[in-house]
């Protein structure tokens, strides 16, 4: 008595080359595991996902990952000169450095919120909702 779950039919079919080029570009965004899978989803009209990725919405979100791996060795690096200023310098001279430092990072958080708005820019233009 065969397994009624056992595959044991074959099928075979030819493509042209552009029908191919769709073919492969249709399983790679159906999310199916195999050719058979995919194949058979087809066929039988049983449904399947299409899964898109947008490279570029990636790759920001990429740059956007290490962009804040980099404030955040640049706050810890704040923290160690301010207390390195505290113990180094007379108060006079720490206040002059902390003043320069103040600046610098006001312009930091300028563009931090620049950042900040051309993702939500970017999100709210470009990304499904």
């Amino acid at each position: 008595m065969e397994n009624q779950n056992s595959k044991t039919h074959r099928y075979n079919f030819r493509l042209n080359e552009h029908e191919d080029i769709q073919f492969k570009k249709l399983f790679e965004q159906s999310g199916a595991k195999t050719l058979t899978e995919f194949i058979t989803n087809c066929i039988l009209n049983k449904p399947f996902k299409v899964v898109t990725t947008d490279k570029s919405a990636y790759d920001i979100c990429v740059k956007l990952s290490a962009s804040n791996a980099e404030i955040r060795k640049i706050g810890v690096n704040y923290n160690q000169v301010v207390k390195s200023l505290k113990h180094a310098f007379t108060e006079k001279i720490a206040l002059s450095y902390l003043f320069k430092l103040e600046k610098e990072t006001a312009k930091l958080v300028t563009y931090l919120q620049k950042i900040i708005e051309l993702t939500e820019e970017y999100k709210q233009k470009w990304l499904p909702k």
